[in-house]
């Protein structure tokens, strides 16, 4: 990977230059096949929005 402020050649993989210790653009993660692996990862959907509830549906502590 070359570097964007020195022009020095790293190895993949790393996050900074070895050379001028500058930032490395690291490639963006592939992004998900579908929508149903994004709400797979991210847990179930809840039935009520934040907006719905209230004080009451809170437990007592």
């Amino acid at each position: 990977m070359i570097c964007e402020k020195c022009g020095n050649e790293n190895t993949d993989g790393i996050e900074f230059c070895v050379h001028c210790k500058g930032a490395l653009n690291q490639p963006a993660p592939a992004p998900p096949d579908s929508l149903s692996d994004v709400q797979t990862k991210a847990g179930p959907e809840s039935s009520e929005s934040d907006d719905e509830r209230s004080i009451d549906d809170v437990p007592p502590v």
